[in-house]
């Protein structure tokens, strides 16, 4: 897999971008939408082109109940080290 960073270094802006040829990896960004110091930070991830057809559709409707509890278990362990 290869990271790049775009944008600010930090807060709003910046950017994540990844690429792999590895298809349980796929393209994808993550961007900092907004940000609280100390308190939030909202970002906005894409997984890449799910394509026109009906399978990648699928696929892109389901992201959210395939990943969503992972980001929530990082999320609160995040929180748990930060407090």
């Amino acid at each position: 897999m290869i990271l790049t960073f775009d944008g600010p270094a930090a807060g709003v802006g910046n950017k994540m971008t990844r690429a792999s040829e590895n298809p349980q990896v796929g393209n994808g960004t993550q961007e900092i939408t907004a940000s609280a110091p100390n308190e939030r930070v909202e970002s906005a991830p894409r997984f890449g082109d799910m394509g026109l057809n009906p399978v990648g559709r699928w696929m892109g409707l389901m992201m959210d109940g395939w990943i969503g509890p992972d980001f929530e278990t990082g999320l609160g362990n995040l929180k748990t080290l930060v407090e």
